[in-house]
């Protein structure tokens, strides 16, 4: 998947008729290792659309907060470990969440 494909998912997200759709498409590439970090890429690209880039830097967000931490022995549900993002996103993230807000307009922050 490239920028304009996950942007695309993500306008279709705000489509009554292919929300559905594109929701499941997310839920199923979410956990892919470097998801995060192109998702960061839509949120940073002025070739995006605003609502896109805001709904991208929402999913973003909710993404760090649900999933960045690692899970600790007692959270284990049935000896199944809990997604974690991957850790080459983690690091993509730090070297760049800081352009980005700076470099973000006002309402993408």
């Amino acid at each position: 998947m490239d920028i304009p494909q996950l942007a695309t998912v993500l306008s279709s997200t705000f489509d009554p008729n292919l929300r559905e759709a594109a929701e499941k498409k997310l839920n199923e590439i979410h956990k892919a290792p470097g998801f995060l970090s192109l998702l960061l890429q839509v949120v940073m690209s002025n070739e995006v659309q605003t609502p896109v880039r805001q709904s991208g830097g929402i999913y973003l967000k909710n993404m760090i907060a649900q999933y960045w931490r690692d899970r600790e022995p007692a959270e284990l549900v049935e000896g199944v470990t809990p997604f974690v993002i991957a850790d080459q996103d983690k690091a993509t993230i730090r070297e760049n969440i800081v352009e980005a807000v700076i470099h973000a307009p006002e309402l993408i922050r």
